[in-house]
Parts: structure tokens; C-alpha cells; sequence
């Protein structure tokens, strides 16, 4: 009654014990999104877990400062309970009792029942109990824990089942099951498992009565209505943003995608690994008892070394997987801690050990009752005797050694995780907040409720209203904060529930934030804010101030780039196409699709005196003991257990909460230290750069700025060679999908090569004012380098600010141009449209001739400046140049299509139709070439070839405005009224009526509707 009834409260007691000692008395990274759900941080309605969502929305009614610790004390007392029912379920775990007596069909439940019968769940508890997942997930409430004791309690329901099937064992399994199911997707997978299990109890009988059938469906239909609470509460809740049904297959979709993660080769051998403990748990071994019949006496013996070995073997591998291997859950980072992964090998361990305990006890009894004999048989007979004292002594020293070895491992993850490294981050956040009123923006939802905890720890004293910048274009997030701040809010309330707002009105409603109260960042970053506002650092913040009439960043930064060359006129060339990792160009050298990444920030402006102060005061202290944790360190420490550790595969691995505080600041190191490089302190700005790394060793652009820094300080203030880097750090690249990633990440670059880089991701994404000084800076640091001078010249055309292009093209040295001719032709496209521009059309002329007549061979040359003739209505001396083209490249179809575009520009149809049918029998699918022949046949009153061309295009293209239109305006001309309505209504429904072209269509359509009527 001991090993069943109380000892496993005495283990639940103890447990609580330790993990109230090592309770974590705030939030953790993992706990951050539970608190914040129930706090009511969180704007998504809850769609997911509605058993976690009903047992813990009590808590909602706490003071916000109370809800982490509340929280943590409740799952903590959650884990010993799920400890209390692993100790009960390796208590009655089914073990084969030898019978010496004769056989009877009524046997007693095969359990231990022996003095030593306490240690196997003794010995599961401490395995399970102190391994570091679940012991992180005991002292922070992230919710797993209710899954976990979940599937403990069914668990245990199926064993107490086996033990009393008179009880009502079974009905509560089937109902905790299908609460469970609706909480967990886990449960779902292990569906068939609990099926089978449920067969192998109760056998194919039961299933064929209708009242046991309708028993079960019964309560598992009750279990699974959890499924309907979530969609039920927001479909009746005054405030609900999502339907029942909408709710509903939301959440059942969300367990669909997840259980196809059981595709990805790891989840797949964790899922076959953890069923083996089911598999052993369900065989009844039989190699306790005397084997009658014919077997022999090396039968009987390999039988059961056999058996031995295998229990022998999954008890080790159940030790081994507690300790974390490399293979583990843990390390494999599935974004799930799979808990149950855990609990179930510690089944294992008990079963095991109580099979060992068994084995000794039976072995002793054999030996009594077969006397003592002389010789060896008499010694063989003495170690039999004290086979069940070897057997509890190496229990009881496994179980002391377990523990030992798992808390000496763990503790000190255990503090770093719950002690006060995390607090310390958001109280350094919150005292960098100013006094009073402010708005708090941030792309970092964890970083944004870290602040948020420490704001309701200090009674929200400093009235910061924290937004989440990524979700500021949801009307349903500006909603969710109007209904908790209506009277800060400074726009009139958004009524819309789907859909959301552009980059302009969430821009809109910043600036009507900045006019109210201070708009402060939590990270250096990029978007369109920047464009309108610019970043001053304040300590670990960053406070947005509005740019002024002059803060386009444009002829601030035209006179760091070197000085003209008087015998320079305007020639140059910029060497982007054949950059490492650049997009495909056209002939002119554009971008003809926009790059996949987005940006960084613009160059910030002059840094405030005393955040260099409270920098050097966190750097000399609370940084440099971060330094510590952080600090790269060997998988394998050196020292006596080396060897066992790599053999077992035992490597260490960082942190998860000191790594995330470590890249944290190490991203605002690496941004104060480009702004110490731009104000010309270099030593001071390697500096920051190194502690940046010692931070995040990972922190890949704090390595590029200290690669450049440690070169410049050398005197070499050559750029770096992109593709050395990217080889040099292949693995920190591969990280990151894209450079925008590795930006947003890290913080930003102040090397030329890399600058470049980042000013052509900020231009591909639309932030012009923000790739100005980062083009400007790339010229200022490598000044012979054209590639950064054009692509800003190309920036200010962009932003038609004629003038500064105009003059930076100015400012080219000519030596440095290399022999091809992209970089020209961008130059005299930027030269030409900005002379344009200013009204300087003879000079665009002359700029031209003089293009065309000096650098001819190059067809890019030809091609820029036909391009410009089109522009300027010069369309013969575009064509000129086109025929010149196609005579050189007689098989490129792109430009047979321009040629016989000039010429349908000078309504010369029946030359655009040979052009053109040349240019389609090379590229027979180009839909461009396509419509303009339709066009050409339309012109030259070819109606029914256009008609034909007309169609093909509306069968093969997924924008059929153009063959519509085209269509209708045939019918039109041929005066088939129903047909031309038909398809001017088709057109009409799929345009875009900002043409020109739609507004013809609706006139013709009008037209054509009331002379029917008539």
C-alpha cells in the first residue's frame, strides 16, 4: 500500500519542493506568450488550446503583476502532479510474477509486489523530474504541462483499468483523451496508438456490444466539445472578430499543418522511438518461470540472455536520452519541447528497473528452493541469494547517481533561464523609457511584452502605450488598441474587420502619434517610418524625430563624395551587374524584377553624449558578466569526461535565454558602433564591435564592421571582397534567408561593399530617403569605386531631385571605369533624364549624340538611349538605333519586339507587323510581342488577324485587360454591338480605372448601351 497509495505524494511533495526552489519568480521566454494570453496583451483571438485557455482564465482575474508568478506556482504544482501519476503508473506497471504453485485461472494483478518495489518509481521520477526540459517547463508556465498531465492521467487510467476494469477507468480515459485532442496536437497523432491499446485491454468482445460502443462515443464526443468552446465564446462575445465556423476551421486546419511536420525526417524517428516504449510495456515476456516441454537448457538460457539484453538495452538508451544527446528533442530545435517524448522513456526506466528487481528476487527464490549443494553450484548458489541486494543496491545508486548527475548539469541552466539575466533586459528597457506619455513601437513582439511585464511590475508608472509595429496594418489590431486606449488613440476608430491599411496610413497614424507624444523605438531598424522619421539612439531605445524640409539625406552627403575632375565631362561607368549576389539586369542595367529582401535604416543622425555614458556604465558592468554566458564555447569541454561525452554524444548548447538577451545587445552594440565610426572614432567604434561578438558570436555583420575596422586601422581602406566573406562565413549566411534577414538580425554595416549591398535592398523596396546616405556612405568610404556614385545618382532621379543626380554624376573619376557598357549605360541614363528634368533639354541632346557617337559598340549604349528618343517623342531616332541593334543581334526577340514598337509609335503598321512576326516565330509565347502585332493589325485594318492574335493572347495570359479591350474595340469598329458590350463589360470588370484606356471603354460602353436602348 506504501509504493501505491503514498509514495507517490511523497514524490509530488518533494518535487514541488525543488521546483519551488528553483520557481521562476517572473516571466521566461517560453512563458512570455501564456502570460500574455491570459493578461490580454495578446489582439489574435484565441483559436488554438481551449482547454489550457479554460483552465487557466481564472488567472485573468488577477492584477497583471501578480499573473507570472501565480502562473508559474500553478504549473509547477501541475508538474508534480504529473510526477505524482508517473510514480502510481510504474507503480502497477504489468510485470510477469513467477507462479510456483499450481496454476489457477484467477490470478492476482501482475504487479511488484516486493520490499523493493518503491525504487522503480523512485528512479523514473528523478529521471524524468530532473531532466532539463522538463524541469525548465516545470518552472515556467508555457502550458505544456497541461498537455503533459493529460496524457498522464490517461495513461494512468488504461493501468488502473487493468488492475479494476469494474471501475470507471475506462470512460475517463476515452473523455481526457478527447479534451485532449482538442488541446494538443500530439494527441491527434497518438490516436491509433490509444485505440490499440484500448483493444489489447478489452479485447474484439466489447466492441461488438452496442451499449459499451455507445458508452464510449458518448464520452468521447464530451471530451472532443472542447473543440467548440473557443468558436462558441467568440461568436457570442460583443467584441468577436471571428464566426463560429470561420473559429472552428481555423483551429482544426492548425492541427492539420502541424501534423504534417511528422513528414520531416526527424519528427518521424522521434514519433517511431517514442511508440517503443508502448511496444515494451505491451509484450509479455516470458522468462521468469521454468520452460516445460521440450525445451532445453541452452534454449531456455538464450531465451532469456536474449530478453535481458533487450530490457538491458532500452534502460540505458531511456538513461542516455535524459541526459539530452544530440539527437534529442531538445537539440533538434522542432519548435515543440515534446514533453511527452520524455515522460514515456521514463515509463520505460521504471518498467525496467522493476524488471531487474524481479529478476533477482526470482533468481534468489530459485536458489533457496533448490538447496545449497557443494562446490561451484553451492557459490553459484550464494550469488543467486544475493542477486535481489546487487539489484537494489544498483537501483538505489543509479537513482542517487541520476540525481546528482542531472542536478549538477542542469542547476546552472535552470538559473540562467529563471534568475534575473531576463529581468534585467526589460528593466533596463523600461529605464530608458522617458517620464510620462509615449508611444513604443517594435517589430520584436517578445521584446515588446518583456517591457510590457516590467511596465505592470512598476504599476504602468511611465504611461507607455506599447504597439507591435508589424501589426499596425491589421484594422483588427488598431481596434483591439482603440478599445483599451480610446482616448490616446489619434485617429478616428477603424471599422473595417478584414482586410488591412497600406504602409501610408499606418505612416499617417505615427505622424499623428509624433504630434501628440514622443514615438520611441525598441530596435534599430527599417521600413517605412524611416522614410519620414529618423532614429536617435537613447540608451537601449531609439526615438523617432520627424525629418525636416532637408532630411531626404540628399546634399548633406554629395560633398563626402570625391571631388569633380574638371576634365572629366560626364562618362562613367557603375560595376553593379557584376556584383556577387546582384540581380538580373536588362540592357540598360536595371533591375528587372525587385529584389526579394527589403532593407535596413538610413544613416542615423550625430548620437546623443550621453548615451555614450550610459553605454560605457552597462559596458563595465552588467555587459561584460553577459560576455561570460555568452561567450562562444567548445561542444565538447575539455577536461577527464571528454571522451565519455563525445562518445554519448553529450554537447553542450547555448543558453536559449542568455543567447537571446546576448544577440539583443549585441545588435544595439554593433549600431553604436557605426555610429562611433561615422563620428570618426574608430578605436572606440572596434571596440564596441568586439564586445558585439563577444555577445553573439554570431552577429554577422558586427564581423564584417570589425574585419573593415581592424583593416582600416592597419591603413589598408580597400573594401572587402564579397564572395571571400561569404565563404569565410558560409555558416552564418546560411542562417539567414536573404541580406535583409541578416540586417534585421544584426544590426547594420559601415563597410563600402556591403553598404552597397544594403542601399540596393533599400531602393528595391521603395525607401528612397533611406538609400540616399547609405549610397552617399558607401561613396564616402571607398571613393574610387563608381558602382554606390551611380546607383545614387540613380536614387535622386528617382526622387526627382534632378540636380543632386545630376551632380554626383559630375563627380565620377573617369580612370575608374571598367570596359563594359551596363555601368554606362545607367550613367547616361541617369545624366539624360536628369538634364531632362531640369529643363536642359539641349544638353540631354547633346549628352546623347555624345554617348552614342563615343561608346556605339556597346549595345546597352544604343539600346538606354533609343529608350530615351521614346521618351522625348523622338521616335525616329530611336528606330534608327533599334535597326542598328538588330542588325548586330538578329536572333534577340526582346529586340525585334521594341523596334517594332517604334514602329507602330510611328504609325508605320504594316513594317511593325513583319517586325514583329519575325520577333514571335523566336519567341512564340511572348505576350508582348503578341499584342503588339494585334495592335499593328489593327492599325493596318487587319481586323480578323487581329481578332486572332487578340484571342490567342486572352487563352494564354493571366491579364486579359489588353485582349479584352482590343476584342471589344474590333467589335466596336465592326459594329457587332452585343459583342463589343460583352467584352467592353469583361474588360471593365478586370481594369484598372486609372488608364486611360478604361475610361474610353466605359464612354464606348455607354454609348453603345444607349443606342440599343433605342
Amino acid at each position: 500500500m506504501f509504493v501505491l497509495a503514498r509514495l507517490p505524494w511523497l514524490i509530488g511533495a518533494g518535487a514541488l519542493v525543488v521546483y519551488g526552489l528553483s520557481l521562476n519568480h517572473w516571466v521566461s521566454l517560453d512563458s512570455l506568450g501564456t502570460v500574455a494570453r491570459t493578461c490580454g496583451w495578446l489582439w489574435q483571438p484565441a483559436l488554438h488550446q481551449p482547454l489550457t485557455f479554460a483552465v487557466l482564465y481564472p488567472f485573468h482575474f488577477l492584477p497583471e503583476s501578480w499573473v507570472p508568478l501565480a502562473l508559474n506556482v500553478f504549473n509547477a504544482v501541475c508538474a508534480a502532479l504529473v510526477l505524482v501519476l508517473l510514480a502510481r503508473s510504474v507503480a502497477i506497471l504489468p510485470h510477469d510474477i513467477p507462479h510456483f504453485g499450481p496454476s489457477t485461472k484467477e490470478q492476482p494483478p501482475s504487479i511488484l509486489s516486493l520490499r523493493t518495489a518503491w525504487l522503480p518509481p523512485l528512479l523514473a521520477t528523478v529521471v524524468c523530474g530532473l531532466q532539463l526540459s522538463f524541469w525548465e517547463h516545470a518552472t515556467s508556465a508555457t502550458g505544456e504541462m497541461i498537455d503533459l498531465l493529460v496524457l498522464a492521467y490517461v495513461i494512468r487510467c488504461l493501468l488502473e483499468f487493468r488492475l479494476d476494469p469494474a471501475l470507471s477507468w475506462m470512460p475517463r480515459a476515452v473523455c481526457i483523451y478527447g479534451a485532449g485532442m482538442a488541446n494538443n496536437w500530439a494527441m491527434v497523432a497518438f490516436l491509433p496508438v490509444f485505440v490499440a491499446v484500448i483493444l489489447r485491454l478489452k479485447g474484439y468482445g466489447p466492441f461488438r456490444e452496442r451499449r459499451f460502443l455507445l458508452r464510449m462515443a458518448f464520452w468521447g464526443i464530451a471530451g472532443l466539445s472542447l473543440y467548440l468552446l473557443l468558436p462558441t465564446i467568440h461568436s457570442l462575445s460583443p467584441d468577436g472578430q471571428v464566426r463560429f465556423w470561420t473559429a472552428l476551421k481555423a483551429h482544426l486546419k492548425t492541427q492539420k499543418e502541424v501534423l504534417g511536420y511528422l513528414r520531416r525526417p526527424a519528427f518521424r524517428v522521434l514519433a517511431v522511438t517514442s511508440l517503443l516504449p508502448v511496444l515494451i510495456l505491451s509484450i509479455r515476456w516470458k522468462s521468469h518461470s521454468v520452460q516445460f516441454g521440450d525445451d532445453t537448457r541452452l534454449g531456455v538460457f538464450l531465451t532469456k540472455a536474449t530478453v535481458h539484453v533487450v530490457h538491458a538495452l532500452f534502460f540505458f538508451c531511456a538513461l542516455w536520452i535524459a541526459l539530452d544527446p544530440t539527437f534529442s528533442p531538445r537539440h533538434l530545435e522542432l519548435g515543440t519541447p515534446l514533453l511527452s517524448y520524455y515522460y514515456l522513456w521514463a515509463l520505460v526506466i521504471g518498467y525496467c528497473a522493476g524488471y531487474f528487481l524481479l529478476f533477482g528476487s526470482h533468481r534468489a527464490a530459485e536458489a533457496r528452493g533448490s538447496g545449497s549443494g557443494r562446490g561451484w553450484k553451492r557459490i553459484r548458489t550464494k550469488l543467486e541469494l544475493g542477486a535481489p541486494q546487487l539489484a537494489k543496491a544498483v537501483c538505489i545508486g543509479l537513482a542517487c547517481a541520476l540525481a546528482l548527475v542531472l542536478a549538477g548539469r542542469n542547476v546552472s541552466e535552470i538559473l540562467k533561464t529563471n534568475g534575473s539575466w531576463l529581468r534585467s533586459f526589460a528593466y533596463q528597457l523600461y529605464t530608458d523609457l522617458p517620464a510620462g506619455r509615449s508611444v513604443v513601437l517594435s517589430v520584436s513582439p517578445t521584446e515588446l511584452f518583456l517591457l510590457q511585464a516590467e511596465l505592470s511590475a512598476h504599476g504602468y508608472d511611465k504611461g507607455a502605450l506599447l504597439l507591435d509595429s508589424p501589426s499596425l496594418v491589421s484594422t483588427q489590431y488598431q481596434a483591439f488598441m482603440v478599445r483599451k486606449f480610446p482616448a490616446r488613440w489619434p485617429v478616428p476608430t477603424p471599422t473595417k474587420w478584414v482586410g488591412g491599411d497600406g504602409p501610408g496610413k499606418v505612416l499617417k497614424l505615427v505622424s499623428a502619434f509624433d504630434a501628440r507624444e514622443p514615438v520611441i523605438q525598441l530596435q534599430p531598424s527599417s521600413g517605412v517610418l524611416l522614410e519620414s522619421f529618423s532614429e536617435q539612439p537613447k540608451g537601449s531605445l531609439y526615438s523617432l524625430e520627424r525629418r525636416g524640409a532637408n532630411a531626404a539625406g540628399q546634399r548633406p552627403f554629395i560633398s563626402s563624395i570625391s571631388p569633380p575632375n574638371p576634365q572629366t565631362r560626364a562618362p562613367t561607368v557603375a560595376d553593379a551587374a557584376a556584383e556577387p549576389g546582384g540581380e538580373l539586369k536588362d540592357a540598360r542595367g536595371k533591375p528587372v524584377a525587385a529584389v526579394k529582401v527589403s532593407g535596413s535604416r538610413a544613416l542615423a543622425d550625430e548620437p546623443a553624449g550621453d548615451d555614450e555614458h550610459v553605454w560605457q556604465e552597462r559596458g563595465t558592468d552588467f555587459l561584460q558578466k553577459m560576455a561570460e554566458q555568452t561567450k562562444e564555447k567548445p561542444k565538447y569541454p575539455p577536461g577527464m569526461g571528454r571522451a565519455l561525452r563525445v562518445a554519448l554524444h553529450l554537447a553542450s548548447k547555448p543558453n536559449p535565454t542568455t543567447s537571446f538577451i546576448g544577440a539583443a545587445y549585441s545588435k544595439r552594440l554593433n549600431y553604436w558602433g557605426v555610429q562611433q565610426q561615422r563620428r570618426g572614432r574608430a578605436q572606440e567604434a572596434e571596440q564596441w564591435f568586439g564586445r558585439a561578438l563577444a555577445l553573439n558570436p554570431a552577429n554577422l555583420t558586427a564581423h564584417i564592421n570589425l574585419e573593415y575596422a581592424e583593416r582600416c586601422r592597419r591603413g589598408d581602406r580597400t573594401r572587402l571582397n564579397v564572395v571571400s566573406i561569404e565563404n569565410q562565413y558560409s555558416e552564418l549566411f546560411a542562417k539567414h534567408s536573404d541580406w535583409r534577414a541578416i540586417l534585421i538580425a544584426n544590426g547594420p554595416v559601415d563597410e563600402p561593399s556591403f553598404l552597397f549591398r544594403t542601399g540596393r535592398v533599400l531602393l528595391a523596396q521603395g525607401f528612397l530617403r533611406q538609400a540616399i546616405p547609405v549610397f552617399a556612405r558607401s561613396a564616402e568610404l571607398a571613393p574610387d569605386w563608381p558602382a554606390p556614385k551611380l546607383w545614387l545618382a540613380q536614387t535622386y532621379v528617382q526622387m526627382r531631385d534632378f540636380s543632386s543626380a545630376l551632380e554626383v554624376t559630375d563627380r565620377i573619376q573617369p580612370q575608374n571605369l571598367p570596359p563594359d557598357g551596363a555601368g554606362l549605360s545607367r550613367l547616361l541614363d541617369c545624366r539624360a533624364t536628369a538634364l531632362n528634368g531640369l529643363g536642359r533639354t539641349n544638353e540631354a541632346a547633346r549628352c546623347l549624340e555624345s554617348f552614342v557617337n563615343e561608346h556605339n559598340k556597346y549595345s546597352e549604349i544604343l539600346l538606354v538611349a533609343s529608350e530615351i528618343y521614346a521618351q522625348n517623342q523622338q521616335f525616329e531616332a530611336g528606330l534608327a538605333l533599334l535597326e542598328e541593334l538588330v542588325k548586330r543581334e538578329p536572333s534577340r526577340a526582346d529586340l525585334l519586339c521594341r523596334k517594332g514598337l517604334a514602329q507602330l509609335q510611328l504609325s508605320r503598321f504594316d513594317a511593325a507587323v513583319t517586325t514583329l512576326t519575325a520577333a514571335l516565330s523566336l519567341a512564340p509565347r511572348s505576350e508582348l510581342a503578341r499584342l503588339y502585332r494585334a495592335v499593328a493589325y489593327f492599325g493596318a485594318d487587319q481586323f480578323e488577324a487581329a481578332r486572332a492574335d487578340y484571342e490567342e493572347l486572352l487563352r494564354s495570359t493571366t491579364q486579359p485587360g489588353n485582349a479584352l479591350f482590343g476584342l471589344g474595340t474590333i467589335a466596336w469598329r465592326q459594329q457587332d454591338t452585343n459583342s463589343a458590350i460583352s467584352y467592353y463589360q469583361q474588360y471593365l470588370s478586370n481594369g484598372i480605372p486609372a488608364q486611360g484606356q478604361y475610361a474610353l471603354a466605359l464612354e464606348r460602353l455607354k454609348e453603345l448601351q444607349g443606342g440599343r436602348a433605342k
